[in-house]
């Protein structure tokens, strides 16, 4: 005995109301119960589930313009994703944190649209200089990129990134003591004549 649940009800109504009646003739050759589904969450864990059997395959079924895809989710597996690549000079000053975290450190892949954070972060007693961003197009050329000192930056994944952290030795500059290195020079200058 085969049955049909009230949305593949639906969705046969809506496929037979706006299919050609004279040039295409649609036919379902097979079908599964099927339930819900749900999400269930608890602090960082998520699960994802569904009652009910969905398609074993993931079988496409087709008549003339109009195209059917078993299963509660498909097409989620088919996200475009970007990589983002960093490099650095010198790395050993500070590191730099991405918000969202990728799913492998190593090879941050992001779907398209992310907004992610970059966050340079100096070790103690070092500084941050600037970010290089390059061209997409460009990948790796420095006539074709970008210099940001804005520390935290944005990118929103539309393309495959390359970014370039650039840290520095000190945490400051040496021109904020200048005066004082002067002014103490001036005055052991001034006490010499004067003795």
């Amino acid at each position: 005995m085969r049955c049909t649940s009230l949305s593949s009800a639906w969705a046969l109504l809506v496929m037979g109301a706006l299919a050609p009646k004279a040039t295409v003739g649609l036919e379902v050759d097979r079908f599964t119960v099927d339930g819900g589904g749900g999400t269930s969450s608890g602090g960082e864990f998520a699960l994802s589930g569904t009652i009910g059997q969905p398609d074993a395959t993931s079988t496409v079924m087709t008549g003339g313009e109009f195209e059917l895809e078993g299963g509660f989710w498909p097409g989620l597996g088919e996200q475009t994703m970007y990589a983002l690549t960093l490099y650095y000079i010198n790395q050993q000053f500070g590191r730099v944190l991405l918000d969202p975290p990728p799913d492998d450190p190593n090879l941050p892949l992001y779907p398209a649209g992310t907004e992610v954070i970059l966050t340079a972060e100096p070790n103690e007693g070092k500084g941050f200089k600037w970010w290089t961003l390059y061209d997409p197009n460009h990948p790796g050329d420095g006539n074709y990129g970008i210099t940001d000192t804005n520390n935290p930056i944005a990118l929103v994944m539309d393309s495959d990134w390359e970014v370039e952290a650039k840290f520095k030795c000190g945490a400051g500059s040496a021109l904020p003591f200048l005066p004082v290195i002067l002014g103490v020079l001036g005055l052991a200058v001034w006490v010499r004549r004067r003795a």
